[in-house]
């Protein structure tokens, strides 16, 4: 198995020629039902047959996808899309805001990627945060455009992982996913501390420059 990805870069059967994998498209199908029905306390999520009828899946496809990708406690990975970003909104960003609690505190703040201005993420932002508390192209306070980084995964971490990650020098996906998250739990809570002490100064400073780009003062 390993020497055909290397030399083809897929797993993928050929016609006619043992079992056909299971596609990408039904492992998200049935992740994201999974999850939808977990949040709703739905017996659903536990049925083979339901979720079958309920997705239009051959049973033994979505068996296949409950026993060995979802309960083997693999990563499912998946192109957002506003049904599936609404979702993660719906049943962990904003369950876990609740849970603190800050929900009524926040400022949600997103950019204008396509999946993030649906209606469907418009109508549970709404919901939770009101037009008031929403940053974000579809409602009335806009993101500027040209704003300064004020987020620590992109003015530091990022940057950061890229360069540990380099030096693994990975030669797989698997590689690379093992060395992002390696060092990412590899992280002292030191490095933490410092990068959220940064993070305040830095909005300060933003605060101060009329909300302009900052980044030559900090060097």
């Amino acid at each position: 198995m390993v020497p055909k990805f290397e030399e083809t870069g897929s797993l993928n059967v050929r016609s006619g020629r043992g079992r056909k994998p299971v596609s990408a498209e039904a492992i998200e199908k049935v992740a994201l039902q999974v999850e939808e029905d977990k949040a709703s306390n739905v017996q659903a999520s536990t049925s083979v047959r339901l979720l079958a009828e309920a997705l239009n899946l051959p049973r033994s496809t979505v068996q296949k996808i409950m026993r060995n990708i979802l309960r083997a406690g693999g990563p499912v990975t998946c192109s957002i899309t506003g049904q599936r970003y609404a979702s993660l909104l719906r049943n962990k960003i904003i369950p876990d805001l609740q849970a603190r609690p800050c929900l009524s505190r926040i400022i949600f703040m997103q950019d204008g990627a396509p999946p993030h201005i649906t209606l469907c993420v418009k109508d549970v932002l709404k919901h939770h945060f009101t037009e008031r508390r929403v940053i974000s192209c579809p409602f009335h306070h806009l993101w500027p455009p040209q704003s300064p980084d004020l987020n620590p995964c992109d003015f530091w971490l990022w940057g950061h992982l890229r360069q540990l990650v380099s030096c693994d020098q990975p030669r797989t996906l698997p590689d690379l996913t093992d060395s992002i998250s390696r060092h990412v739990l590899n992280m002292s809570q030191n490095i933490l501390r410092s990068t959220v002490e940064h993070a305040i100064l830095r909005f300060q400073i933003v605060t101060e420059n009329d909300g302009h780009h900052v980044e030559p003062l900090l060097l």
